[in-house]
């Protein structure tokens, strides 16, 4: 057989509307491929079952009137049904591996000459490779703090080549024995979920296999994302916490997911991380504001009316919520930092920096306030203000001026307060390759327009009100002046800088009690790295190269062998092979200044972790095993 008819009777096997990666390029052989498809009428087609690992088509070739069944799947599968002979199927094998190692993927193409005999009639090797910005989006997703692992039906040596051009730190793959209830590997990894932990991922997978790859990590705890195109992808992309079908997926696989992507590529789940995490940082600091305010508002009324005794006009209190409103909405635009690792609402730490804003916001409101009703006549005011037209003490007017002007105040402070967990003077405005920030940015253009066209027109309110508008029942209010205005400007800036920092310290104290949690945190590292005060910069850079030192040191007295069950030299040889070059690329680690901490705790979990250490060396054991097989192959090849 030619190679031109066994690609045509690879044709007949083949989908060309709505075709794959694998069934466009053997459409692509042809310039013509509808014309040659139609000097055959199709009887039957089964479509690829990752079961069966093959494609059946059963076709009539209209010049000569004979039936043929075409079966084109994995070579495995083609060589069983054709009896190949052990020789040939060992060359056949090497064959394979090496095209493999390549990153090819290779089809067989049989056909049935009876009921019993199948006559396989080569192969073919097909280039797929990954996406030329693939790697980009998992180094991306690795730097957002998702772990990224490949779950693929082709071979084992073609996934590990996929994975090593994606740049997958993990190119531990597993096959699909260690689905199996009696696994060596599974038990020895402390279970099947501790190995999908652990794995870089799994090869030659069916899609019950890829379901319970998901649902073992889900029972782990992971929050689990499944991406796919295929009808075998369909279970596992129900049972994730986010199914995401990528643009060309089948029906199947769109229905089973949460996300269907519109964009070719998998660039645009990055994008949704970023944006998903603006919105969470948006919504985090639009709460801590609104819980702020609702205390501010609460405290502030319950101790003028009762402790003061005074009856604030409400319909400037209306006014106030409207023009506060018209500066909140802008914080949907504000610029934030994109955190690094997935986030999750903490409700306690956010009620109680709300809780802590909102009292001193009231307090100092109140006590303002308070200190101009109690005013006796004659007595001077211990902030400077002056009753207008030379009144001994302030009218109700007044006092509502300044309650008005001091709740505006602190309302819009507070907000510029609650959108950063550093004090409003500390802020970055580098941004990394994507543009984003890698720091705490400044507030956003539009948030300091609405900011100060509110506090504009409040200060204009405050300041020049007539007494002869009166809105609704109750005081009126009349405009207290510059000067007065000016003073209560004074007033809550102070007031501002003041609750800005308690703000600071009360999340910088939920830090340090997390970090006490997970290892320890003292007073002394808590003012240096968690304040991040700007004049222990110096000291902070001593003690990351210290901790380098510290790192190196470790390495060096790190005797991977020690206290591992060995089991016969060979098996010694490929576990000190192994973790030497992982303690060298913990090593390198170090002398890149890159996470010393992580890469620390790595050492300290190989250290003690005998598990780990076995399945360690169960692999690198199986990998000489192959070498050895190789050899020996190359070596009869030879002879």
């Amino acid at each position: 057989v030619t190679v031109d008819e066994m690609m045509e009777l690879s044709l007949v096997a083949t989908r060309i509307e709505h075709s794959d990666a694998i069934d466009s390029a053997i459409t692509n052989y042809f310039d013509k491929p509808a014309e040659v498809l139609s000097n055959y009428e199709i009887k039957k087609f089964v479509p690829f079952d990752p079961t069966t690992k093959k494609v059946t088509a059963v076709a009539v070739n209209k010049k000569t009137g004979d039936e043929i069944v075409v079966v084109k799947g994995a070579p495995p599968v083609l060589m069983a049904y054709s009896g190949v002979e052990p020789e040939i199927f060992t060359k056949a094998q090497a064959a394979l591996n090496e095209k493999s190692e390549r990153g090819f993927k290779t089809l067989g193409v049989a056909i049935q000459l009876d009921e019993a005999t199948w006559k396989l009639l080569g192969f073919i090797s097909i280039l797929d490779p990954p996406r030329s910005d693939t790697a980009l989006t998992v180094s991306r997703c690795r730097e957002l703090g998702v772990e990224v692992k490949m779950i693929t039906g082709d071979q084992r040596l073609i996934a590990v080549e996929v994975a090593k051009q994606l740049k997958l730190p993990n190119t531990l793959i597993f096959e699909k024995d260690v689905f199996n209830s009696n696994s060596v590997v599974a038990d020895q990894a402390g279970g099947f979920g501790l190995l999908c932990e652990r794995a870089g991922g799994f090869a030659g997978v069916s899609p019950e296999h890829k379901h319970r790859v998901v649902t073992a990590l889900q029972g782990l705890g992971h929050f689990v994302g499944m991406t796919g195109d295929g009808v075998n992808d369909a279970p596992a992309l129900s049972i994730a916490n986010v199914g995401v079908a990528v643009a060309d997926a089948t029906d199947a696989a769109r229905g089973a997911s949460d996300i269907v992507l519109q964009e070719e590529g998998l660039g645009t789940i990055v994008k949704a991380i970023y944006g998903s995490r603006k919105i969470f940082k948006r919504i985090e600091s639009y709460l801590t504001y609104r819980i702020c305010s609702s205390f501010t508002f609460g405290f502030t009324f319950t101790l003028i009316y009762t402790a003061s005794g005074y009856n604030f006009p409400t319909w400037t209190l209306i006014l106030l919520s409207i023009l506060n409103d018209f500066a909140v909405s802008s914080s949907s635009k504000d610029q934030v930092v994109i955190q690094r690792k997935p986030v999750s609402l903490n409700l306690w730490k956010v009620g109680t920096t709300s809780l802590v804003m909102g009292l001193m916001s009231a307090l100092q409101v109140w006590g303002f306030v308070h200190s101009v009703i109690m005013l006796e006549p004659g007595e001077k005011h211990f902030w400077g203000l002056k009753p207008k037209n030379n009144n001994e003490v302030f009218t109700g007017c007044e006092t509502a001026a300044i309650t008005f002007m001091s709740l505006l105040i602190v309302l819009q402070t507070d907000l510029i307060a609650a959108r950063s967990p550093k004090p409003f003077y500390i802020f970055s405005t580098q941004r990394d390759e994507a543009g984003h920030f890698l720091g705490v940015p400044p507030p956003g253009l539009e948030v300091l327009i609405t900011v100060a066209t509110t506090l504009t027109i409040g200060t204009l309110i405050g300041i020049l009100w007539s007494d002869d508008i009166v809105v609704g029942s109750g005081y009126g209010m009349e405009g207290i002046g510059w000067r007065n205005g000016a003073l209560v400007w004074a007033w809550g800036l102070m007031w501002f800088v003041f609750i800005d920092h308690a703000k600071w310290a009360t999340l910088g104290i939920f830090e340090m009690s997390k970090s006490r949690r997970e290892g320890g945190l003292s007073w002394r590292v808590f003012f240096t790295n968690v304040l991040e005060l700007p004049w222990n910069k110096e000291e902070k850079e001593a003690e990351k190269a210290k901790e380098a030192e510290n790192m190196r040191q470790a390495l060096k007295k790190f005797d991977p062998l020690e206290g591992l069950d060995r089991e016969g030299s060979l098996r010694s040889q490929a576990f000190s092979v192994g973790l030497a070059a992982i303690t060298q690329e913990l090593a390198d680690g170090v002398q890149d200044q890159i996470s010393h901490q992580d890469a620390l705790l790595q050492v300290e979990t190989l250290q003690n972790d005998p598990q780990l250490l076995r399945v360690i060396s169960t692999m690198y054991y199986q990998i000489l095993q192959l070498q050895k097989r190789i050899d020996t192959l190359e070596a009869e090849k030879r002879r």
